[in-house]
């Protein structure tokens, strides 16, 4: 009994007839499907020794990494000290400048302070000096030829028996008409003409500040009348011979509270302070300097502060 159909035993013979066929295929796809595993594992493998290769690779690249970046953090920390240690010594010189500075500034000051204070000094000592000079009677005859013939204080004069033992004022040797200025700014208070041959002869007085007056005797011209104010400098007469004489010449006085001193001092007025400064001026008696100096002292700070 046949377990195939009319139209199957054709496939059977075609089948039997390519058995050989059919096997060698068989062999075929199986030595593919063996292949195809083999190399599906082989594949695997590569893959993951790539894969291990890589990680390798990576790992060693994260390495090389790390080193750089330990390199680079080393010289980092290096500059970071670096900048410290100048940080310190930076905020260590501010505090020597700051110091030196303080110290500086300080010194500064103090020098400003003293020489302010000699600049006041200096203004007040040439103001002083000025009202010294514009306001207490110096030398008449300033800028002429003239010498000084007679003193102040007691004297003999040799054949002149009329002439005066105490004289009371100076004597300038000059030819008559020498120009005479005022010695310093004040009032005419006296203007007297003579023709006789007796005395003071042609007579001026000028009234100055602080209780000084100053006399003049034996003029040949008056420039000035009695009550006009004058000037230091101002020309205020011309000397003569007028008057009990032994000669032309200026006979000059200085009174200070109405009590004749010696002129001479005030005459050189101008280069005593320069040599020796005010305290030339205590050198003359019966004048109350201190109060004096003080007083004009008081009035030049006044201008010192007025011309800063």
């Amino acid at each position: 009994m046949s377990f195939y159909s009319n139209s199957e035993a054709p496939n059977m013979k075609f089948v039997k007839k390519n058995l050989l066929l059919i096997n060698v295929l068989f062999l075929i796809a199986g030595t593919f499907i063996i292949t195809n595993s083999s190399n599906k594992q082989t594949l695997n493998k590569i893959s993951k020794q790539r894969n291990e290769l890589t990680a390798e690779q990576e790992i060693a690249s994260l390495n090389e990494h790390i080193k750089l970046l330990e390199i680079s953090n080393s010289k980092a920390m290096a500059v970071n000290q670096k900048l410290h240690s100048d940080l310190l010594t930076y905020k260590t010189l501010n505090s020597k400048y700051h110091d030196i500075g303080f110290v500086l500034y300080e010194d500064f000051q103090n020098k400003e302070f003293q020489l302010s204070n000699s600049l006041d000094r200096v203004l007040l000592d040439a103001a002083t000096y000025k009202l010294i000079e514009a306001l207490i009677p110096g030398n008449p005859m300033q800028g002429t030829d003239y010498r000084i013939s007679s003193g102040f204080g007691h004297r003999f004069v040799k054949n002149h028996p009329n002439v005066s033992r105490n004289h009371k004022g100076l004597d300038f040797s000059a030819a008559v008409g020498t120009p005479i200025f005022a010695p310093a700014s004040g009032v005419v208070t006296f203007v007297r003409p003579s023709s006789k041959k007796v005395g003071a002869g042609n007579f001026l007085r000028l009234r100055h500040g602080f209780s000084f007056e100053s006399s003049y005797s034996h003029l040949s011209k008056f420039n000035v009348k009695s009550g006009q104010y004058v000037e230091r400098g101002q020309l205020i007469a011309w000397s003569g011979n007028t008057g009990n004489t032994t000669g032309p010449h200026l006979h000059y006085e200085i009174k200070y509270n109405g009590k004749q001193i010696d002129p001479l001092p005030f005459v050189k007025l101008k280069d005593n302070i320069k040599s020796s400064g005010l305290d030339s001026l205590y050198k003359v008696k019966y004048v109350d300097w201190d109060s004096l100096i003080n007083n004009i002292a008081s009035i030049s700070t006044d201008i010192s502060i007025i011309y800063r």
